[in-house]
């Protein structure tokens, strides 16, 4: 592939799977912005994201099924189309029912978006290059605008951010001739997507990774879509828990470039440990939350043991299956995450407690509940196929 087409595809790889994760990555702005400017409850600005990630779960698992089958540029402009016109929908009409119901509609094409985004970088030459810009460009993106986030509400509003949000979205079809006319045009192919029985992976260890995989992003989830909300509740004002939620996601760029340096030298055990184990950790540290330096502190910890963790799920996964197949399958799964995830923080939130006694405390044991239980599975995973240090050579195949 020529080097400027191959700058051309990352490019609007980058774009896409921006587009279509906005929502879900910046959740924890949306719900703090729906409940202080919209006046919805904790509860109702929590099920926009439940229902979006539904919709995304859906819009992943049908563009994964239809990889290599659809007229991916059509696709993909339809999607962007839809997103744009959704997203100006939610800031012209924010009656939480109707906010509710048009976040399932626009997670669908927000899923397919952002999985042909991942796909697209997954088929260039030399994938794990481009995947590593993607994950430096996405941390850097993400700091500024949860820094901003509070000054650009207070010009623009929350309405004025969603509907800035869709004019985005039809401004990307300026480049829509970047986008392949399919999937196979790109030059890298290593999976005949339209010819793998995905079904085949969901038993023995594979199942036990992609459950591991799923209550990792659950619990991860459920921490991160209230955490400004949590910041509010401890008496901040909208300015200081962006602030401390931006510098929190420094130590997260930090760890992806440390598991990048390290790679997987320490053994699988030893880093699923500090990654899962230390999230883990952090969920308990938030029962004491009381002060700004305690949240900013256990967010931190938070945020490297997430982005520590994810490149060992994926090294994993890439192991276990060398031709990519458990990768997809756990795309699925991280998304299946974001539905639980979300889904049940907002049930278990307590909008009847005072501001900060017991409001969250649900939330936090069920964040401790599947990061232990997905470094349960994990490990004995690791255990079966690499031993106990997770060293040894890893056998070629998806179940035992």
């Amino acid at each position: 592939m020529p080097r400027e087409t191959l700058w051309k595809t990352f490019f609007m790889a980058i774009m896409l799977a921006g587009v279509g994760s906005m929502y879900l990555v910046y959740a924890t702005q949306f719900v703090g912005s729906m409940v202080s400017d919209w006046g919805m409850t904790e509860q109702q600005a929590g099920y926009t994201t439940f229902t979006q990630s539904i919709g995304s779960l859906i819009g992943v698992v049908v563009f994964m099924v239809m990889i290599d089958r659809i007229k991916l540029r059509e696709w993909l402009v339809t999607c962007l189309i839809l997103v744009g016109l959704c997203e100006i929908l939610t800031g012209l009409i924010h009656h939480p029912d109707f906010v509710v119901a048009i976040r399932l509609l626009a997670g669908f094409p927000a899923g397919v978006l952002f999985a042909a985004g991942i796909a697209m970088i997954g088929r260039l030459s030399d994938a794990d290059r481009w995947f590593g810009l993607s994950m430096v460009t996405a941390y850097l993106f993400a700091v500024i605008v949860l820094i901003t986030w509070p000054y650009i509400t207070d010009l623009i509003g929350l309405s004025g951010i969603f509907i800035l949000a869709g004019i985005w979205a039809f401004f990307i079809l300026v480049w829509k001739s970047w986008i392949p006319v399919q999937m196979n045009d790109l030059g890298r192919d290593d999976t005949d997507y339209s010819d793998q029985a995905l079904s085949d992976l969901y038993k023995g260890n594979s199942l036990l990774v992609l459950l591991s995989y799923t209550l990792f992003y659950a619990g991860a989830v459920a921490i991160w879509n209230f955490s400004s909300v949590i910041g509010l509740s401890l008496g901040m004002d909208d300015k200081d828990a962006s602030m401390l939620l931006g510098a929190s996601m420094i130590p997260g760029f930090l760890a992806a470039l440390l598991a990048t340096v390290m790679s997987v030298r320490p053994g699988y055990t030893l880093c699923m440990m500090v990654g899962v184990g230390g999230a883990a950790i952090s969920a308990l540290m938030m029962f004491s939350l009381s002060s700004s330096n305690s949240y900013l502190f256990a967010l931190s910890l938070f945020n490297f043991c997430f982005s520590f963790a994810i490149p060992y799920y994926q090294g994993l996964q890439a192991r276990m299956d060398p031709g990519g197949r458990l990768l997809v399958a756990g795309l699925v799964a991280m998304s299946l995450g974001m539905v639980v995830g979300s889904g049940s923080a907002s049930a278990l939130v307590n909008d009847l407690a005072e501001a900060s006694v017991g409001k969250f405390d649900s939330i936090y044991w069920f964040a401790f509940a599947t990061f232990a239980f997905g470094l349960v599975l994990a490990l004995a995973v690791i255990a079966r196929l690499m031993g106990w240090q997770g060293k040894d050579s890893l056998a070629q195949e998806t179940a035992a």
